[in-house]
């Protein structure tokens, strides 16, 4: 399916079991206002998974392509596949629970023309009624919240960021390894000199867990991961991680203060309503953290990929109806 124009932007989804779960976020995409220079990728089990789009819904992209991986468990790895058959120079990661504003396109793609390995968005809540949306929101995207500063920087967020595709290519087949909340690609493109660039007005719309059960699943498990991934890579001997753990009970504290810093400069008026919720969320994230330390990582990162699989399950009922209108 191509509208006959080269793509300049090749933007890649995953869809675990139908087309209704980026159906949002192909909405939004649509609305791009360079959609005519957009390659809308999608991975999916087979083309059975998209049987469910409607007239129309994929028209106007320079081309659609679809790539069939069967049976998808991780929506990480899956991206891999996706970015190995695009054919634009620049490439975007998109989740099923982000939704670009329709600048984003046109805004990425003039970032890229300078020396940037990888361009990073800035970021707003989608559902921000829900003070528990707030946690994973403050936690995750924090230092690319609205309002963020344009230029260089150190890092980028391993979700919804955009490529080179060329810097990409190198990887090969090892490129899966590398992404998502498992894989070190963002700090291996670091280590090789590569540099990184945020472009506030590539702004992105985050849908994020508020439903409490999800928030808390999400929150320990995180923190879990980041423990045991920490510990594993510096080689700690049992006292140290024994150590790193009788601390945690001052972890959520510090991380509370860094935060309600940004906060209190940036956007003082969440103060109020999202502090017992975050203070929540950051003691169970320590917790986490504690039991990476002392049991390694356990089912924490198959407990993590669920969270990339059909947001809406995770949002409360209010917050799913917003976002359907």
């Amino acid at each position: 399916m191509s509208a006959g124009v080269e793509a300049a932007l090749s933007v890649i989804l995953v869809v675990t079991e139908s087309f209704r779960s980026i159906r949002l976020t192909v909405r939004h995409l649509h609305e791009q206002t360079v959609r005519r220079l957009i390659e809308l990728v999608i991975v999916a089990p087979d083309e059975e998974s998209l049987s469910d789009r409607r007239p129309g819904e994929l028209e106007g992209f320079s081309r659609v392509t679809v790539v069939e991986v069967g049976p998808i468990s991780n929506v990480d790895r899956a991206l891999a596949p996706g970015i190995l058959r695009a054919s634009a120079p620049v490439v975007a990661l998109i989740e099923d629970h982000a939704y670009p504003e329709p600048e984003w396109a046109e805004t990425l793609l003039e970032a890229h023309r300078g020396p940037w390995a990888a361009v990073g968005s800035e970021f707003v809540n989608a559902n921000p009624k829900s003070s528990l949306s707030w946690v994973s929101m403050l936690v995750a995207y924090g230092r690319w919240l609205t309002p963020a500063n344009r230029g260089e920087i150190d890092m980028v967020s391993r979700h919804n960021s955009s490529f080179k595709r060329r810097v990409l290519d190198g990887y090969g087949e090892g490129l899966a390894d590398r992404l998502g909340r498992g894989g070190d690609l963002l700090q291996d493109l670091r280590a090789r000199g590569n540099r990184f660039y945020l472009e506030p007005r590539s702004r992105i719309a985050h849908a994020n867990p508020s439903r409490l059960s999800a928030m808390a699943e999400l929150r320990f498990n995180a923190g879990r991961l980041f423990g045991a991934r920490r510990a594993e890579t510096n080689d700690w001997t049992l006292l140290i991680r024994l150590l790193r753990a009788g601390a945690s009970p001052i972890v959520p504290f510090i991380k509370l203060g860094r935060i309600q810093r940004q906060l209190l400069r940036e956007r003082s008026d969440l103060v109020p309503r999202v502090y017992p919720a975050l203070l929540l969320g950051l003691t169970l994230d320590a917790l986490g953290e504690a039991f990476g330390y002392l049991f390694g990582v356990g089912r924490s990162l198959a407990k993590l990929t669920t969270f990339e699989m059909d947001r809406m399950r995770h949002l409360n009922a209010g917050d799913r109806k917003a976002l359907a209108k």
